[in-house]
């Protein structure tokens, strides 16, 4: 409070005697009254212009309105002070020091709250404007909920401090009962933990779509304590951490291009393995000239992207870091009971779901093609039964 105090000291305006500074304060106080709504709305006007309008990216859209949110509280805590000394001019209470006291507080704890949350914003927008982060939500949970604590302990020890506390003695006493609390918390810090694993192997993210031994879905908030999931049931599914990290999480949305699309072809049994060549090369030339197929040549731009990267974590292949599969093989693989088998193996250029559906069914439509317009036939089960003629015979004249 020593701040404020000063504050005070300077705005009595004692330099020019007692009989002009209560005048020449409730002057200044009008003044600001006046000119105080006026001079708000002309700079957030011009700020909206020239962050809001006339700058169509988004981060400076996000700059003015985190602006906004963050002038709130220091513009109340100025006016709360302005108040509290026009109003100590009259009063001198003990006990309105003591609330006053409390409201100060309250509104420096407002204060490093909206200043907290306002450089975490704009540090994880950066980051995700250079392409450091991607979706990094997780973050911003976590730091928005670590800063909550720290600014409640600090007020809280500046509390006690004001009533007359020993924090000493204090901290001596909490020494055991800090123990006895993280026993029964066992499983809370135990989630807390877990969270900061799962924060630095970078698991998953909030958008993802993940795959546990009992649960299937998108991840749509990533807590301290646990993770919430929509499943496709359009069920939301609470998990503690601890389970996620103790379990095996499959990824299915880190890959930036590449899903596989793998089936065995059968085919009847032939000893015409010129035919079977044929089929294989117009399967392989089909899954060449298909869009809708990975190939070497359309990753080019995706390896240009991924170049800096390559330079930086060349100890790793960076295709399988990222997640970008273009390999597609067509290769007669196995001569089982009833069939030979065809192996199809490629990827789909779009990761989406629906989008690979519909890739998969465009390539299983034109092997169809291929094989209808070739002399080999599909294989299917079927069981011939032969009859031994001389035993027909028999029977016949009998």
């Amino acid at each position: 409070m020593d701040f404020i105090t000063y504050l005070k000291e300077f705005f009595s305006f004692d330099f020019i005697g007692m009989k002009y500074s209560y005048t020449l304060w409730f002057l200044a106080l009008v003044f600001y009254l006046i000119t105080n709504k006026f001079l708000r709305k002309l700079i957030n006007k011009r700020l909206k212009i020239y962050l809001y309008k006339r700058r169509r990216k988004i981060f400076y859209r996000f700059l003015f309105i985190r602006f906004i949110k963050i002038t709130k509280p220091f513009i109340t805590t100025f006016n709360f002070f302005l108040l509290e000394h026009t109003v100590s001019i009259f009063i001198q209470n003990e006990y309105l020091s003591y609330i006053v006291f409390l409201i100060y507080l309250f509104l420096f704890s407002w204060c490093s709250y909206q200043t907290s949350k306002f450089f975490i914003h704009i540090n994880l927008t950066i980051k995700i404007r250079k392409k450091r982060i991607n979706r990094r939500k997780i973050f911003y949970n976590l730091y928005v909920n670590v800063s909550k604590v720290l600014i409640f302990l600090v007020v809280f020890i500046i509390l006690l401090s004001k009533i007359g506390v020993d924090l000493s003695t204090l901290l001596t006493s909490l020494g055991i009962g800090s123990a006895i609390l993280a026993f029964s918390a066992k499983n809370t810090l135990t989630n807390f933990f877990d969270s900061l694993i799962l924060v630095g192997e970078d698991a998953f993210r909030v958008g993802d779509w993940i795959q546990t031994k009992d649960i299937e879905g998108d991840v749509v908030e990533f807590g301290v304590l646990s993770t919430k999931i929509r499943t496709f049931e359009n069920s939301m599914v609470t998990i503690p951490n601890s389970v996620l990290v103790h379990d095996y999480v499959k990824n299915l949305s880190m890959r930036e291009i590449g899903r596989r699309i793998k089936f065995n072809l059968r085919l009847k049994f032939t000893n015409d393995t010129d035919e079977i060549d044929k089929v294989i090369k117009e399967i392989r030339s089909m899954l060449g000239k298909n869009p809708l197929i990975v190939t070497t040549d359309k990753i080019k731009e995706q390896r240009k992207r991924t170049k800096k990267k390559y330079n930086e974590d060349s100890l790793y292949n960076i295709e399988d870091k990222y997640g970008i599969k273009r390999s597609f093989l067509v290769y007669f693989d196995a001569i089982d009971k009833y069939s030979m088998n065809i192996l199809v193996y490629a990827f789909s250029v779009s990761i989406n779901w629906e989008d690979w559906l519909d890739t998969k069914e465009d390539v299983l439509k034109k092997v169809i093609q291929i094989i209808d317009n070739s002399s080999l036939e599909l294989a299917y089960p079927k069981n011939e039964i032969i009859l031994d003629k001389t035993s027909i015979n028999a029977t016949t004249v009998k």
